[in-house]
Protein backbone atom coordinates (compact mmCIF):
# COMPACT_ATOMS: atom_id res chain seq x y z
CA UNK A 1 0.00 0.00 0.00
CA UNK A 2 0.95 3.33 -0.34
CA UNK A 3 -1.18 6.55 1.03
CA UNK A 4 -0.38 10.05 0.15
CA UNK A 5 -1.74 13.05 1.82
CA UNK A 6 -2.42 17.03 0.46
CA UNK A 7 1.40 17.86 2.71
CA UNK A 8 3.69 16.50 0.19
CA UNK A 9 4.54 18.50 -3.15
CA UNK A 10 2.53 16.64 -5.24
CA UNK A 11 5.02 16.46 -8.62
CA UNK A 12 7.86 15.23 -7.15
CA UNK A 13 6.29 12.53 -5.14
CA UNK A 14 4.37 11.14 -7.92
CA UNK A 15 7.74 11.32 -9.51
CA UNK A 16 8.93 9.01 -6.89
CA UNK A 17 6.00 6.44 -7.04
CA UNK A 18 5.90 6.17 -10.23
CA UNK A 19 9.47 5.17 -10.52
CA UNK A 20 8.88 2.97 -7.79
CA UNK A 21 6.39 1.19 -10.14
CA UNK A 22 7.53 1.55 -13.25
CA UNK A 23 11.13 -0.67 -12.64
CA UNK A 24 10.79 -3.74 -14.11
CA UNK A 25 7.38 -2.65 -15.14
CA UNK A 26 6.09 -3.26 -11.69
CA UNK A 27 6.80 -6.97 -11.68
CA UNK A 28 8.94 -6.68 -8.53
CA UNK A 29 8.19 -7.64 -4.75
CA UNK A 30 8.24 -4.31 -3.26
CA UNK A 31 6.49 -1.86 -5.69
CA UNK A 32 3.52 0.00 -4.78
CA UNK A 33 0.92 -1.92 -5.36
CA UNK A 34 -1.71 0.39 -5.04
CA UNK A 35 -2.91 4.06 -3.69
CA UNK A 36 -4.61 5.10 -0.72
CA UNK A 37 -5.32 9.27 -1.06
CA UNK A 38 -8.22 11.57 -1.33
CA UNK A 39 -10.35 12.50 -4.32
CA UNK A 40 -8.57 16.22 -4.26
CA UNK A 41 -5.49 14.24 -4.09
CA UNK A 42 -6.07 11.78 -6.73
CA UNK A 43 -7.16 14.31 -8.98
CA UNK A 44 -3.57 16.13 -8.54
CA UNK A 45 -1.73 12.62 -9.12
CA UNK A 46 -3.87 12.11 -12.03
CA UNK A 47 -2.73 15.89 -12.98
CA UNK A 48 1.18 14.95 -12.92
CA UNK A 49 1.01 11.39 -13.58
CA UNK A 50 0.79 11.74 -17.78
CA UNK A 51 3.68 15.05 -17.94
CA UNK A 52 6.05 12.80 -15.15
CA UNK A 53 5.30 9.34 -17.45
CA UNK A 54 5.53 11.49 -21.21
CA UNK A 55 9.30 13.09 -19.78
CA UNK A 56 10.71 9.34 -19.32
CA UNK A 57 9.08 7.57 -22.21
CA UNK A 58 7.72 9.89 -24.42
CA UNK A 59 3.98 9.88 -25.41
CA UNK A 60 4.74 6.44 -26.67
CA UNK A 61 5.74 4.08 -24.28
CA UNK A 62 5.77 0.67 -26.33
CA UNK A 63 8.71 2.67 -28.59
CA UNK A 64 11.09 3.36 -25.18
CA UNK A 65 13.83 1.42 -24.98
CA UNK A 66 13.69 2.28 -21.10
CA UNK A 67 10.67 0.35 -20.66
CA UNK A 68 10.34 -3.59 -20.21
CA UNK A 69 7.64 -6.06 -21.32
CA UNK A 70 5.40 -8.32 -19.00
CA UNK A 71 7.48 -11.08 -18.20
CA UNK A 72 5.07 -14.25 -20.33
CA UNK A 73 1.98 -14.53 -22.50
CA UNK A 74 0.29 -16.26 -18.91
CA UNK A 75 1.11 -12.77 -16.73
CA UNK A 76 -0.02 -10.72 -19.21
CA UNK A 77 -3.33 -11.99 -19.71
CA UNK A 78 -3.93 -11.98 -16.36
CA UNK A 79 -3.06 -8.48 -15.86
CA UNK A 80 -5.30 -7.66 -18.99
CA UNK A 81 -8.19 -9.36 -17.17
CA UNK A 82 -7.59 -7.69 -13.82
CA UNK A 83 -7.34 -4.00 -15.67
CA UNK A 84 -10.89 -4.94 -17.52
CA UNK A 85 -12.49 -6.26 -14.70
CA UNK A 86 -11.82 -3.35 -12.08
CA UNK A 87 -12.44 0.07 -11.88
CA UNK A 88 -11.92 2.82 -14.77
CA UNK A 89 -8.76 3.40 -16.31
CA UNK A 90 -8.32 7.27 -15.67
CA UNK A 91 -4.32 6.78 -17.62
CA UNK A 92 -2.46 4.25 -19.74
CA UNK A 93 -4.25 0.96 -20.35
CA UNK A 94 -2.47 0.27 -23.90
CA UNK A 95 -1.91 -3.21 -24.20
CA UNK A 96 -0.48 -5.18 -27.25
CA UNK A 97 0.18 -9.23 -26.48
CA UNK A 98 1.99 -9.68 -29.41
CA UNK A 99 4.69 -7.39 -27.68
CA UNK A 100 3.91 -8.52 -23.82
CA UNK A 101 3.18 -4.75 -23.50
CA UNK A 102 0.99 -3.19 -20.56
CA UNK A 103 1.79 0.67 -20.45
CA UNK A 104 1.79 2.13 -16.57
CA UNK A 105 -1.96 2.22 -16.28
CA UNK A 106 -4.03 4.02 -13.15
CA UNK A 107 -7.10 3.07 -12.41
CA UNK A 108 -9.64 4.91 -10.59
CA UNK A 109 -13.07 4.22 -8.99
CA UNK A 110 -11.72 1.00 -7.67
CA UNK A 111 -13.28 -1.05 -5.00
CA UNK A 112 -11.77 -3.29 -2.52
CA UNK A 113 -13.42 -5.96 -3.49
CA UNK A 114 -12.63 -5.42 -7.08
CA UNK A 115 -10.30 -8.52 -8.44
CA UNK A 116 -7.25 -6.28 -8.71
CA UNK A 117 -7.40 -5.57 -5.14
CA UNK A 118 -7.40 -9.33 -4.28
CA UNK A 119 -4.07 -10.20 -4.82
CA UNK A 120 -0.60 -9.02 -6.06
CA UNK A 121 -0.31 -7.18 -9.06
CA UNK A 122 3.27 -7.93 -10.26
CA UNK A 123 3.06 -5.55 -13.11
CA UNK A 124 2.45 -1.42 -14.04
CA UNK A 125 -1.42 -0.72 -13.23
CA UNK A 126 -1.49 0.96 -9.78
CA UNK A 127 -5.42 0.83 -8.88
CA UNK A 128 -6.32 3.99 -6.62
CA UNK A 129 -8.93 3.66 -3.32
CA UNK A 130 -10.02 6.81 -1.82
CA UNK A 131 -9.78 7.72 1.93
CA UNK A 132 -11.13 10.86 3.39
CA UNK A 133 -7.94 10.72 6.04
CA UNK A 134 -4.96 8.78 7.51
CA UNK A 135 -6.63 7.23 10.02
CA UNK A 136 -9.23 5.28 7.30
CA UNK A 137 -6.27 4.42 5.76
CA UNK A 138 -4.41 2.66 8.50
CA UNK A 139 -7.90 0.91 9.14
CA UNK A 140 -7.77 -0.21 5.62
CA UNK A 141 -4.29 -1.35 5.46
CA UNK A 142 -4.79 -3.04 9.09
CA UNK A 143 -7.49 -5.27 7.64
CA UNK A 144 -5.49 -6.61 4.71
CA UNK A 145 -3.13 -9.03 5.13
CA UNK A 146 0.62 -7.43 6.16
CA UNK A 147 2.30 -5.98 3.45
CA UNK A 148 5.81 -6.66 2.65
CA UNK A 149 6.68 -2.74 1.97
CA UNK A 150 4.27 0.24 3.50
CA UNK A 151 5.25 3.84 1.64
CA UNK A 152 3.95 6.77 3.26
CA UNK A 153 3.97 9.80 1.19
CA UNK A 154 3.07 12.63 3.98
CA UNK A 155 5.26 15.67 5.26
CA UNK A 156 3.30 15.83 8.37
CA UNK A 157 5.19 14.50 11.43
CA UNK A 158 2.18 12.99 13.18
CA UNK A 159 0.98 11.02 10.43
CA UNK A 160 4.52 9.79 10.07
CA UNK A 161 3.83 8.83 13.60
CA UNK A 162 0.55 6.79 13.24
CA UNK A 163 1.87 4.96 10.53
CA UNK A 164 4.98 4.36 12.43
CA UNK A 165 3.31 2.59 15.35
CA UNK A 166 -0.50 1.41 14.27
CA UNK A 167 0.46 -0.14 11.12
CA UNK A 168 2.65 -3.60 10.57
CA UNK A 169 4.85 -4.57 7.20
CA UNK A 170 7.73 -5.89 6.51
CA UNK A 171 8.92 -2.43 5.77
CA UNK A 172 8.36 0.93 5.41
CA UNK A 173 9.55 3.81 3.51
CA UNK A 174 8.13 7.63 3.82
CA UNK A 175 8.31 10.12 0.46
CA UNK A 176 10.07 7.76 -1.65
CA UNK A 177 10.20 4.01 -2.43
CA UNK A 178 11.96 1.44 -3.49
CA UNK A 179 15.03 3.24 -2.02
CA UNK A 180 14.74 1.73 1.42
CA UNK A 181 15.94 -1.63 -0.35
CA UNK A 182 19.14 -0.35 -1.25
CA UNK A 183 19.45 -0.33 2.60
CA UNK A 184 19.39 -2.43 6.06
CA UNK A 185 16.79 -1.10 7.84
CA UNK A 186 13.05 -1.54 7.95
CA UNK A 187 12.22 2.24 7.85
CA UNK A 188 13.41 5.07 5.61
CA UNK A 189 12.16 8.85 5.67
CA UNK A 190 13.04 10.68 2.87
CA UNK A 191 12.50 14.43 2.74
CA UNK A 192 10.49 15.57 -0.46
CA UNK A 193 13.40 18.30 -1.39
CA UNK A 194 14.55 18.67 -4.95
CA UNK A 195 15.86 15.82 -6.47
CA UNK A 196 15.27 13.41 -9.62
CA UNK A 197 14.95 9.71 -9.08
Amino acid sequence: PLYIDSSVNIELAVRRFLWGKCINAGQTCIAPDYILCSRQVQAQILNQAKAVLDSWYTEQVQGSKHYCRIVSDKHFQRLKSLVHSSGTIALGGDMDASDRFISPTILVDVKPTDPIMGEEIFGPILPIINVESAFEAIQFINARPKPLTLYLFSSNAQVQELFIHQTHSGSMCINDTVMHYAGECTLYSFPLAECTP
